[in-house]
């Protein structure tokens, strides 16, 4: 009596499709996200700029306060309407060089830009 030979199984191409599918919607959403994650923003530092200091959040309050400085907002115009310090100057950064002028260079300018 021949023992029956085993069927061959066939090979299971829709299981190999849907995970070769699958993989490539990880590496796409993958790198979407990589893609499209925030980045810094590159902006000078305290040693790029060591002749401008720094003032903390109380001081500027203080200042804020007691009427003792100027706050200049450099954003643009959208940002500034949708909030600001109240009473700030506003001049838009790209036009501040040709704007400097309207400060008073005796003033402590406070600039913020967030």
């Amino acid at each position: 009596m021949p023992k029956n030979k085993p069927e061959a199984r066939p090979f299971p191409w829709p299981l190999v499709m849907v995970g070769v599918g699958v993989l490539l919607i990880v590496i796409v959403l993958g790198m979407g996200v990589v893609y499209n994650s925030p980045r810094p923003t590159p902006t000078a530092t305290s040693w790029v700029l060591a002749g401008i200091e720094r003032v903390s959040l109380e001081d500027a309050y203080r200042a804020f306060q007691d009427n003792e400085a100027i706050f200049l907002d450099v954003r643009d115009e959208f940002s500034y309407a949708a909030g600001h310090v109240p009473g700030a100057l506003q001049i838009v950064s790209d036009q501040l060089t040709g704007r400097l002028g309207d400060l008073d260079p005796n003033a402590w300018i406070i600039t913020y830009c967030t």
